[in-house]
């Protein structure tokens, strides 16, 4: 008995593609975090490292890439939910802890610029915008990293419940009996 099962009801191309983006995600995150830790300065990554040190969540997501990579590769359905669960586990953290750092460094650019141009500028009216916000203190960040984050944590919970299939998988098949 192998635990390699190259059959093709074992795992879709489609989720072996899905395991080895996350594993490329996580292990490339992970390398980064472990050696270049400089690019991790910004203060929304406060709250993330004061759960865990960068190296740890470096280590962390090396793990879990190689999880998801070693999945791929043997078509493990066990080790591929384990691995969609760390990814997505480690994701909604990381979301979570940059949320909090988000709002903290918006509140402090608010109270930089004062509250009332803070909120003509999140109402984006170009004639309440005053361009000399930017003078006072440095834009603060957008929350767009937030939401892909959030969006992938969400994909990958879809997915543990059955990462040999995508959840369409049935529907593709059925087209295919019949036009054959």
């Amino acid at each position: 008995m192998s635990i390699v099962d190259h059959s093709p009801e074992a795992m879709t191309t489609r989720a072996r593609v899905y395991l080895g983006a996350s594993g490329f995600r996580h292990t490339l995150l992970g390398l980064f975090a472990i050696f270049t830790p400089w690019l991790f300065n910004a203060a929304l990554f406060v709250p993330i490292f004061n759960l865990l040190p960068l190296l740890a969540w470096g280590i962390v997501m090396v793990f879990t890439g190689l999880t998801c990579t070693v999945a791929w590769i043997i078509r493990n359905a066990d080790i591929a939910r384990a691995g969609i669960v760390m990814s997505a586990s480690i994701t909604l953290v990381l979301a979570v802890g940059l949320t909090i750092g988000l709002v903290d460094v918006w509140a402090g650019w608010a109270n930089a610029v004062g509250w009332s141009e803070a909120r003509n500028l999140f109402l984006a009216r170009e004639i309440l915008y005053p361009p000399r916000l930017l003078t006072l203190a440095p834009a603060p960040p957008s929350p767009f990293l937030v939401l892909v984050m959030l969006a992938v944590t969400v994909k990958d919970y879809a997915v543990c419940a059955q990462p040999m299939r995508v959840p369409l998988e049935e529907s593709v098949r059925v087209r295919r009996l019949k036009r054959a």
